[in-house]
């Protein structure tokens, strides 16, 4: 796995051109909506030019849209500017239920047959009743109101995190299931993370998902939607707020 250049949470095109060049890259993951960890949303400038790039360079781009249902104003996907050059998946396990594990795939004709032999040599299979439940869910308009109600209780969650940590962390949408938040200079991610630890908060450090010899940030993802209640998130907030200074 190798990175790709960004300008201001953006992956350039000039970033996109040097990895299939010199990299000799045939892939790009990205996950435009509430990206991980720092919970970017992709504008629409962006897709559009990843989507002209796949296009012309022949890259394939496997598009991860797992918190897509939660976006206050849905951007278009990617697919739809590249339906042959882009695999979309999602699931409702993030945005309507942690107990239904059904994924959906939008699949270019061209490789349609490739990933079903590949699913099928995995042994993977769906479960009916979750697949059921999951079409049901969705035909009667449950699924939408679900969502919704979460949507409600995470904007409720994230006015907390923007008041507790209204120093440290990063400007957010209202329905991000994340946020990001920097440290002193005294603190690494993988240090404060220690520390969090010792105080009862669970939290993952920038090392965790640094890619390639870049430097990590001195940054830590916290959960907005995790703890189960508002209380519990509150107080978690408040030991990291007594860490952080």
């Amino acid at each position: 796995m190798l990175p790709v250049r960004v300008s201001n949470q953006e992956i350039t095109e000039e970033g996109i051109r040097y990895a299939i060049q010199n990299e000799k890259i045939k892939g790009l993951y990205v996950i435009p909506d509430y990206q991980n960890p720092t919970a970017h949303i992709m504008s629409l400038e962006m897709r559009k030019m990843i989507a002209k790039a796949a296009g012309e360079e022949k890259l394939l781009v496997i598009e991860d849209g797992i918190n897509n249902l939660l976006a206050e104003n849905p951007i278009p996907p990617i697919a739809a500017f590249a339906p042959e050059q882009v695999i979309y998946i999602s699931s409702l396990s993030k945005t309507v239920s942690p107990g239904l594990r059904t994924a959906f795939i939008h699949v270019p004709d061209r490789f349609y047959e490739r990933l079903a032999t590949a699913l099928y040599s995995m042994n993977i299979s769906i479960s009916p009743l979750l697949a059921t439940v999951s079409a049901a869910l969705i035909e009667d308009g449950a699924a939408d109101e679900i969502v919704a109600a979460r949507k409600k209780d995470i904007r409720e969650r994230n006015a907390v995190v923007d008041q507790i940590l209204k120093e440290s962390v990063l400007p957010g949408e209202p329905t991000a299931p994340l946020r990001y938040v920097r440290l002193p200079e005294y603190f690494t991610g993988k240090s404060f993370e220690i520390c969090a630890g010792q105080a009862g908060v669970e939290v993952y450090g920038a090392e965790r998902f640094c890619v390639g010899n870049g430097i990590p940030e001195k940054a830590v993802r916290i959960s907005v939607i995790t703890p189960p209640s508002l209380e519990i998130l509150t107080e978690g907030l408040n030991r990291l707020k007594a860490l952080l200074k």
